[in-house]
């Protein structure tokens, strides 16, 4: 009788070992789930850490200057001043400080200079357009009668050149094709709106303007320099003038009965006295949200 032989099968073993080698593989380890979880948020903390410094670090250099953006001069921009930033490079903390308020369509109109004066203590000086006086009178003269029944002829530039352009040789000067801007400017600031102070509304770093009398320098409160002198002084048509035509423009009346006003306009609380008799003119603008 033949034997019979058991052949085992350990193939059955073998495949099950391999699969008890696959899962050990597949399945999670906690520990190392675990330290895995740690790594990755380490990872995203140093990340946001990162991010978060340099955003500070920005912060801070933003907070150092004084980002402005200059305004284009237009009839618009000029009839009604807008708040709005302007870029200025250099740091409020070391003077001078020098920044653009107004630019014509080819160059800078109306700028800032924050500097120490004689004796040594920071003025805010208004650079307006240098051109002749003369010629700037002149020509309010010459458009003073159209002006009247139409404002709106401050916009042709046409009309404006050819009458510049005949002054200029009636007053033997030179003309130029940058005269237009600037005598535009003038035109708008003393005609429409608020003569030396026009430009002062587009400074976005002035908090108070503080006018204390006639032939007086204006004072400014300045958000980064705190209380400056200024180069701006009003004669007493120039201040009277200054408070009627904000009074006009609210549709106040001012009597010798209602001499004092108190008026929010552009962003401002306006606070005047107009002098009647004994009693100066006076005026503060202060910014506000209403």
């Amino acid at each position: 009788m033949q034997d019979i032989k058991f052949v085992r099968d350990d193939s059955a073993k073998e495949r099950e070992e391999r699969f008890k080698e696959i899962r050990d593989i597949i399945k999670e380890d906690p520990e190392k789930k675990k330290r895995s979880d740690l790594g990755k948020r380490f990872i995203y903390s140093m990340i946001v850490s990162v991010k978060t410094i340099q955003e500070r670090h920005l912060k801070q250099q933003n907070d150092l200057r004084m980002q402005f953006t200059p305004k284009l001069l237009n009839p618009i921009s000029i009839n009604k001043p807008k708040i709005q930033r302007q870029e200025i490079k250099e740091s409020p903390s070391v003077l001078p400080v020098k920044y653009t308020l107004l630019l014509s369509k080819t160059q800078p109109l109306v700028k800032t200079s924050i500097e120490t004066d004689e004796f040594g203590k920071p003025t805010y000086n208004l650079i307006e357009p240098q051109i002749d006086k003369k010629l700037v009178d002149l020509v309010k003269k010459k458009i003073s009668f159209r002006f009247k029944l139409n404002t709106k002829i401050l916009n042709n530039d046409k009309y404006l050149t050819k009458k510049i352009m005949k002054l200029c040789k009636k007053l033997k000067i030179q003309y130029q094709e940058d005269f237009i801007d600037s005598i535009k400017y003038y035109l708008f600031r003393d005609l429409i709106n608020f003569g030396k102070i026009d430009s002062l509304f587009h400074d976005p770093a002035i908090k108070q303007i503080i006018c204390d009398g006639e032939n007086k320098a204006l004072t400014i409160d300045h958000s980064r320099l705190g209380i400056l002198n200024s180069n701006i002084i009003l004669t007493k048509n120039e201040l009277d003038e200054i408070i009627k035509r904000i009074a006009e423009k609210k549709k106040e009346k001012i009597t010798k009965k209602t001499q004092e006003l108190n008026l929010f306009y552009q962003g401002f609380r306006f606070k005047a006295t107009i002098g009647f008799d004994a009693v100066p003119s006076k005026f503060i603008f202060a910014k506000e949200i209403p």
